[in-house]
């Protein structure tokens, strides 16, 4: 439906202009916020900040370097320096690999300990910000308007020449197709290798964001809305450009748009909208806490805007501010412009963050990451997954199997994602039936088959699915089968990324606690370790090769002992 929500139009202008809209001086009140630290970094901030999921901060700097910073301390952890000047392009995977680019065109991943991963250069800068994907693909828009896509191993995978002129940074929706604003007008959608699937029909884009549902919302510099399904079709527009936006975010089930003049617009997912006059506003940099929005005002003030009271608090700041960060832990990141950042404490946010640069925004308004649970509700309502689903549910090997197979037919990330998104779901409820969900069979306690359970395991290591490594986590704490858990082991390296050492600690209770390993396991756990080294820091590296010197004494067979050796001198030899 092409229609303009109530309030863009006429009749809510004029209400506007006959009412007396809220002002600062009419229901400010004085607000205070405790300093938690203040660090000077080297040199002025200007690009955004960002959080990693182990709630280190991030950021870049004109002296040329990477910045990581504790959240609660301010102590500076390490700094990087990739040699050149650092562009505004930052992006953190949900691995925790951290992306940077300098102006000679190099784009460098950098792990949570400060080293270096990867080094990769493409002949050029990026133009937009950065998007990751979900298991850490790097998707870049290029000065001479292609598109390329990184590995999180730093192996260019594609770049393309597109049929439009890209005109905003793209998004990413929950079924792995990739939103790119155009400059002549309209959005074009890809899927993860690079090819079009439709362009959607709109003005030129400057913004997009995507809520739970995976509509996607697009937005002119106007202040013109659009709103899309996952589906592509146009649910409405507003059908008016109420002034220039500075800002457009999301909170639960309602978009808001601030206008340059401080106009404050909120609209739900039907197109009905209300507003409210509130602070102009210094830059688009806002951030959403708990019920309310956090922005800087042109007076210079931080403002804490509750939309639903219209309350509205204000405290001087510090510094002239350049772009803020909320974490996640409750820490409000301000200044930047005098060399220091000041930290405050606000309180824990109530929904939780998910701070990479690659999502739907970059101002603090993203939802965390989306649940299993969550996702299963998304497809409720797709006949593809309802079909798999049953059979599933069915409890047969060859029902089973027969989802294996389904899943095993392709070979292209893209195609196996469009025709089944739901895949790794899937995967992980066959790896877990009867292991770590309760399955009987006149009244006693069954298992899937371990043949099965080993091939959905060796499916999601094949693909490398990050999104899927605490669940696999989670499953295999359950497993007993030996030639399972040796599968586990590998599919937990494959996948790599083990920022927090979960994986590594998993593998090595599973040893531990699950009776005498067998051969299999032990070779496997070695593999899996050896995979790990290439993700980790010195620090890591050192808790993995303990874990490695630990096997030899599951076994007293001179094979396997040998084996481990051989397969640690043919590593190093490697590297």
């Amino acid at each position: 439906m092409n229609r303009p929500p109530p309030g863009f139009g006429i009749f809510l202008l004029i209400l506007f202009i006959l009412s007396s809209p809220l002002s600062s001086q009419d229901t400010s009140e004085a607000l205070q916020l405790d300093l938690l630290w203040k660090r000077a970094v080297g040199g002025q901030v200007s690009a955004w900040q960002a959080e990693g999921p182990d709630g280190h901060i991030y950021l870049i700097s004109h002296d040329r370097a990477l910045h990581s910073l504790d959240p609660v301390t301010g102590q500076d952890l390490w700094r990087y320096r990739p040699g050149g000047n650092l562009i505004d392009f930052l992006a953190v995977s949900p691995d925790g690999t951290i992306y940077i680019q300098n102006d000679r065109g190099e784009i460098d991943a950098v792990n949570p300990e400060g080293q270096a991963r990867w080094r990769c250069s493409l002949g050029g800068n990026s133009t937009l910000q950065p998007l990751v994907s979900p298991e850490g693909t790097l998707f870049l828009v290029m000065v001479d308007g292609t598109m390329a896509a990184i590995s999180r191993h730093g192996v260019l995978l594609w770049q393309k020449e597109l049929s439009g002129t890209p005109g905003a940074s793209p998004v990413m929706n929950m079924m792995g197709t990739i939103a790119l604003p155009l400059q002549e007008g309209g959005v074009m959608l890809l899927d993860q290798e690079g090819q079009l699937i439709q362009i959607l029909q709109s003005d030129k884009i400057d913004q997009l964001i995507l809520d739970l549902q995976d509509n996607l919302y697009g937005i002119t510099i106007k202040g013109k809305l659009f709103c899309w399904n996952n589906q592509g079709e146009l649910l409405w527009n507003s059908g008016t450009e109420p002034g220039e936006y500075s800002s457009l975010f999301l909170r639960k089930d309602s978009v808001f748009m601030m206008l340059k003049s401080g106009l404050l617009y909120r609209v739900n997912q039907q197109g009905a909208d209300s507003f409210y006059q509130a602070p102009p506003p210094e830059h688009p940099a806002m951030v959403l806490h708990n019920e309310e929005i956090l922005m800087v005002g042109q007076d210079q003030l931080l403002w804490i805007i509750n939309p639903e009271t219209q309350e509205q608090r204000s405290m001087p700041l510090n510094s002239p501010v350049v772009l803020p960060l909320l974490t996640s832990r409750g820490t409000l990141m301000l200044g930047g412009a005098d060399w220091k950042i000041y930290a405050y404490d606000v309180g824990l946010p109530r929904e939780g963050w998910s701070q990479y640069r690659g999502n739907s925004s970059r101002n603090g308004s993203l939802y965390s990451v989306i649940s299993a649970r969550s996702r299963e509700e998304y497809y409720k309502n797709d006949p593809r997954y309802n079909y798999y689903n049953r059979l599933f549910q069915l409890g047969e090997r060859e029902d089973q199997q027969q989802i294996i197979e389904a899943v095993m037919r392709y070979d292209s990330w893209a195609e196996l994602n469009s025709q089944i998104p739901f895949w790794d779901l899937m995967m992980l409820k066959v790896a877990g039936e009867g292991v770590n969900r309760l399955v009987f069979q006149d009244g006693r306690r069954v298992s899937s088959d371990p043949l099965l359970r080993m091939k959905a395991y060796e499916i999601l290591g094949q693909w490398e699915l990050f999104s899927a490594r605490d669940q696999v986590i989670e499953t295999l704490r359950a497993e007993d089968n030996p030639m399972v858990l040796a599968q586990g082991y590998l599919t937990l390296g494959q996948i790599g990324g083990d920022w927090d050492g979960r994986s590594l600690a998993m593998i090595r209770h599973s040893l531990r606690s699950k009776g005498q390993p067998q051969p299999a396991q032990i070779i496997s756990a070695a593999q899996a370790y050896l995979m790990l080294l290439k993700w980790g820091g010195e620090a890591q590296s050192l808790r993995i090769m303990g874990a490695y010197g630990e096997l030899s004494a599951y076994t007293s067979a001179a094979e396997v002992r040998g084996q481990l050796d051989q397969m640690l001198d043919d590593y190093f030899r490697e590297e």
